[in-house]
């Protein structure tokens, strides 16, 4: 019946056969003949209803998703026979007739054989790359040229048994422009090239590739191919997509670990374990993925989204290094390659303590001694300076305008733009505020009675403080501040006069002019008007005085008056606005247990705190260390905001605690034992590194402490604190009424030693911490049934696949480090079979546009069988022979013949193998976007080789929540740098060059595509970067050619293409230059496919 099959469908049906065969070569099983045709169809290698598998024997052993089907002590009773004799929904099979009573005897009896005792869940396979490298004896070669290569030798011998031959050796200037391009990214010079072509040496080209290999732009070529391969980006991807401006120093590591030629072995170690190796930066390849920072309290979402980003870590890891599609095992045993669900969540343990963020990196020996210094000098600064924070107390401030202006005012002016005195960016002093008012009304020629009113709507004793505009000589010398107690500003019975006073005057009755301030617009800071009994609708308001003047009216000041003694201040006692950073409480010395911040309101969202403080009288030590925390409500399902994070001595957004209510909560520290208290420290970030975040900041809040838990006591509350909207969260204010003026000058100048010792901490901790991730000891991981996170099945040992490579199986509680050390140990085992075969093969591609195997990340079975497998394996063995140095293989590939051939095209070439599979030439090719616009700029004389550090940006800049990435059209010099130092955003293409191809970094690119699009052909053409390149390359053929067209036109060509151009080619471009401007022919050139081809 086969013989009368379609081709395709007797191919198809051969293919099922063999995928079955191989998928049971597992712990095959002699199958009793009722399993096999009742049971297989069912749960078998093809499908697995419930998750149960019975061909092979540690799949049956393991069970299905209701647990496992024999009973090993008592086979009779096995869980599978009573579904058998089942007679109800529960019977198996669950379709057509019921077992017999012979065939359930059948089953029984192979039961009591124990076919599954001993047996585990692993799966092998004959596929080529799961079988060991071995070395292959070298084919013998009849052409001399192509026998001293064993790489030439293994290509002659299938071109010969293809009926093909090799082209000839390519001449001198293609071979400089092809190996230059291909090893560093960068065209020859004419001068490189001309002295290339003139040494006649039999080891010129030798020589050549030697320099190219030991060229600092090697690494940030190859550079480029790795970080494609580990979907590297500067953004977290997803909805916000975030910058990442820290994560540049992997990019680094990278092109620093291929420049230094680092064996490859340890290349790969290091970026799973560097931590273990004394080399943490490598790291960033684990988080350079995509990360959905937006998290939900939602359990389900957020377990989906820590599931997801394990899936990400764990498939990069089987993609870049083992080249196999490991991912596909996340919920379910892979279909064809021997990775079973249990293996990929082996993998997910290794990585399962490893989260995304930001960590510190070690700064070397003598830098944290310097640091230690400083901080220890911090501290005890901090400690003085301490003594002298405003107390807290129980009141309120209340900023308010003028108010309603009852005479129509001359106008309204603002505050003299400036840092002095009375000017708007006026900082204040120990002895007086800051400017926090933005202008004043004036009336020119008020009349008599009141010109502006203030209803405060406050009740009960509060202090009043005025401030108005001073500077002129014009202003009213003794206008006056009244009281209207209930508000009737027909009756004058319960009217009096607060204060008159100089408006041509400070607050303090210091001259304007003494500080240089006559005839400018300067706020005169505050003036206490004295106390009032406020009701509900009493008004305050300014008239003129008996002298005349202009009268000016700013800002009012209502201090809460009504506390048992409660001296009067010659400065409103507010004390700094509440800010991300540290808020200090200080208060009167107390002994407490507990501690108590409860939130009434913030300025968004749910109250977040990262570090709650308790600190005594006796120094600097935080005694809430290790104190136990209790809230009123946790925000669920977030691995950042934890309540144990709230007194864990770690800053930062990413270990603090949320609350679960809108706008309120409460958190509640309990000590040990009493202790002596008189500061409380909070702050929502304090962490160092962006992100930084200043929402969700306590804007309402009392502090409170108890020796019992029972009886609470005041410290501190958010009522004596300057609103945000008055004086800017973190500005700088010395502001201490308390302080005796001699002790001002001591205490500036210790805020002025803080304020440096801070700027050296930062200084030295600048690019300490790099986006390598996060690390803490996991708990247990289980195997989720068909990947679903809320269906957790038996937890898992880490380690690697059971079926390929050497056993690795870990203690369920190894250690975190431990895990991804031998994890990268059992990958660079020399006895594993992918991972030389992957990066010999990834080579091979980007020297001759196509790998060996055709599918670089998937030598599996359903990846491309190799062309020369063979050669793969020499190529693999001979990485070892040369310590797994990886310019060693490059320097073989690119030193063969079969390397140097002409790219020419030939008939019997085309017609037998037109992709060139076979290697009977150099196979041309585009040059990708990278080496393109690096190209252009180097051509142009303007390409800033600078290497290292932060890259520049092709978006422009701006701070939405979302960002949003808009091409930037215009381009200077901080944009001519090497394109791999770009800030390369996750999902966004630069609006030039990214219609070339350029991976996206949303996932693993093993293979970049090679389309051709008109929006190429027009970025190339009128782009405004294009334009203004060839302006540039225009001006500098004008410099090294003078003004002769001729001599321009070859000083082009040599730059473009290492050549003089022929008599038509001159005489065209001589043409073009005259009728249309030489910047006309560089872009014409810039669009030739000799220059934009590798050939």
């Amino acid at each position: 019946m086969i013989e009368n099959l379609p081709m395709r469908l007797y191919l198809w049906t051969l293919l099922a056969l063999c995928l079955i065969f191989q998928a049971g070569k597992g712990h095959a099983q002699n199958l009793p003949r009722v399993v096999a045709e009742r049971c297989v169809s069912c749960h078998g290698p093809t499908k697995q209803k419930g998750g149960l598998r019975l061909d092979t024997a540690g799949f049956a052993a393991k069970g299905g998703d209701s647990g496992v089907i024999w009973n090993k002590e008592k086979p009779s009773d096995s869980p599978i026979l009573a579904r058998v004799r089942a007679t109800d929904s529960e019977r198996m099979p669950p379709s057509g007739p019921a077992l017999s009573v012979e065939e359930i005897g059948q089953l029984s009896r192979w039961l009591e054989t124990k076919p599954w005792e001993g047996k585990t869940e692993k799966t092998t396979s004959d596929h080529w790359s799961f079988q060991p490298i071995r070395d292959p004896v070298l084919p013998m070669v009849d052409k001399p040229s192509w026998s001293r290569s064993p790489i030439d030798r293994f290509v002659f011998d299938g071109l010969r048994k293809q009926g093909l031959v090799p082209s000839d050796r390519a001449d001198k200037r293609s071979l400089i422009r092809r190996v230059s391009l291909d090893m560093i990214g960068l065209p020859p010079s004419p001068e490189e090239a001309a002295a290339f072509e003139a040494d006649s040496g039999a080891d010129a080209y030798e020589k050549l590739v030697d320099r190219l290999l030991a060229s600092p732009r090697y690494g940030e070529r190859w550079a480029r191919h790795w970080l494609d391969v580990v979907r590297f980006a500067e953004s977290n991807g997803f909805e916000t997509n975030t910058a990442r401006p820290n994560a540049w120093p992997y990019r680094d590591w990278v092109i620093g670990a291929l420049n230094s030629d680092m064996p490859y072995d340890r290349f790969l170690k290091l970026q799973l374990a560097g931590d273990q190796l004394g080399d943490p930066v490598a790291m960033g390849f684990l988080v350079g993925g995509p990360w959905d920072e937006v998290k939900s309290p939602d359990i389900s979402l957020t377990s989906q989204q820590r599931a997801d980003e394990l899936a990400d870590m764990t498939g990069t890891v089987g993609s870049a290094m083992i080249g196999l599609t490991v991912g596909c095992a996340r919920c379910h045993t892979h279909k064809f390659d021997p990775i079973t669900q249990t293996d990929y969540h082996a993998m997910v343990a290794c990585f399962s303590g490893v989260e995304h963020g930001n960590r510190p990196l070690p700064l070397g020996r003598e830098k944290e001694e310097r640091l230690s210094a400083l901080r220890s000098a911090e501290a005890e600064l901090e400690k003085k300076l301490s003594a002298h924070v405003s107390i807290a107390r129980p009141g309120k401030l209340v900023l308010m305008g003028p108010g309603q202006m009852i005479q129509q005012p001359t106008g309204r002016t603002e505050f003299e733009a400036g840092l002095a005195r009375g000017h708007q960016g006026d900082l204040g002093s120990w002895k007086r505020w800051p400017t926090v008012a933005g202008g004043y009304f004036l009336w020119e020629k008020p009349q008599a009675g009141v010109v502006s009113i203030q209803k405060p709507a406050l009740e009960g004793k509060w202090r009043v403080w005025a401030s108005w505009g001073a500077g002129w000589q014009t202003h009213a010398p003794d206008a006056r501040l009244v009281f209207d107690a209930d508000g009737d500003l027909g009756t004058t019975q319960d009217r009096r006069e607060m204060l008159a006073v100089d408006q041509r005057m400070f607050a303090d009755g210091t001259p304007a002019s003494s500080s240089g301030g006559a005839g400018k617009k300067l706020w005169s800071g505050w003036r206490l008007a004295g106390e009032v009994d406020l009701q509900a609708g009493s008004l305050i308001g300014w008239t003129r005085g008996e002298k005349g003047g202009v009268v000016t009216a700013s800002d009012l000041l209502f201090e809460r008056a009504d506390q048992p003694n409660q001296p009067a201040w010659v400065q409103p006692r507010g004390r700094q606005p509440v800010s991300r950073m540290a808020n200090m409480e200080r208060f009167g010395p107390r002994k407490a247990r507990y501690a108590r911040m409860t939130i009434r309101a913030t300025n968004g969202a749910e109250p977040c705190i990262d570090e709650l403080e308790l600190f005594g009288p006796e120094g600097a030590k935080n005694l809430a260390l290790g104190a136990k925390a209790t809230s009123s409500g946790d925000y669920l399902g977030n691995e950042f905001h934890k309540l144990q994070h709230v007194n864990d001595g770690v800053y930062g957004n990413s270990r603090s605690w949320i609350s679960n209510t809108a706008g309120k909560g409460w958190v509640t520290l309990e000590l040990p034992q009493p202790v002596m208290v008189d500061r409380i420290v909070w702050s929502r970030d304090r962490g160092v590194t962006p992100p930084t975040f200043g929402d969700r900041v306590a804007t309402d809040y009392t502090l409170e402490t108890s020796i019992d838990g029972k009886t609470w006591e005041l410290a501190a509350d958010s009522g004596d604190r300057v609103a945000t909207s008055v004086l800017a969260a973190g500005a700088p204010w010395l502001l201490r009424p308390d302080f005796e003026p001699a002790e001002a000058a001591g205490l500036e100048a210790m805020e002025k030693e803080l304020a440096r010792l801070r700027g050296e901490i930062a200084a030295l901790g600048q690019g300490r911490s790099a986006y390598i991730g996060r690390l803490s000891q996991p708990g247990p991981t289980k195997r989720f049934h068909r990947g679903d996170p809320l269906q957790p099945r038996e937890e898992v040992q880490p380690g690697g696949i059971e079926g390929i490579g050497s056993a690795l199986r870990l203690e369920k509680n190894a250690p975190e480090g431990q895990r991804r050390l031998s994890l990268a140990e059992w990958i660079t085992d020399p006895s594993h079979p992918l991972t030389r075969r992957v990066i010999v093969n990834r080579l091979w591609q980007h020297h001759f546009g196509e790998g060996l195997a055709g599918t670089p990340s998937d030598l599996g079975m359903n990846g491309g069988r190799p062309s020369h497998p063979e050669l793969l394996d020499w190529l693999a063995c001979e990485l070892v022979r040369k310590g797994w140095k990886l310019k060693a293989i490059h320097r073989e590939m690119v030193l063969s013949e079969t390397y140097c051939q002409s790219s020419l095209a030939r008939r019997e070439g085309l017609e037998k193998d037109a992709g060139n599979r076979w290697l009977w030439r150099f196979s041309p090719r585009r040059l990708e976007a990278e080496p393109l616009r690096d190209s252009i700029l180097a051509i142009s004389g303007n390409l800033d080789l600078s290497m290292g550090g932060p890259g520049f940006d092709l978006f422009e800049s701006n701070s939405n929540y979302v960002k949003v990435y808009k091409a930037k059209e215009v381009f200077g010099p901080s944009e001519w740098r090497r394109m791999i130092y770009q800030n390369k955003p996750r999902m966004q293409l630069d609006g030039v060059f990214g219609a070339f191809d350029c991976p996206d970094a949303g996932q693993v690119t093993a293979r970049r595509g090679r389309s051709i699009t008109p929006l190429q052909a027009l970025n190339l053409l009128n782009s405004r970067f294009l334009m203004d390149q060839s302006g540039i390359l225009a001006a500098r053929l004008r410099r090294e050619a003078g003004e002769q067209v001729e001599a321009e036109v070859d000083r082009a060509f040599a730059l473009f293409f290492n050549r003089n151009p022929d008599a038509g080619e001159r005489a065209a471009g001589v043409v073009l230059v005259k009728s249309d401007g030489l910047e006309a022919f560089c872009r014409a050139l810039f669009n030739t496919s000799e220059w934009i081809w590798v050939e």
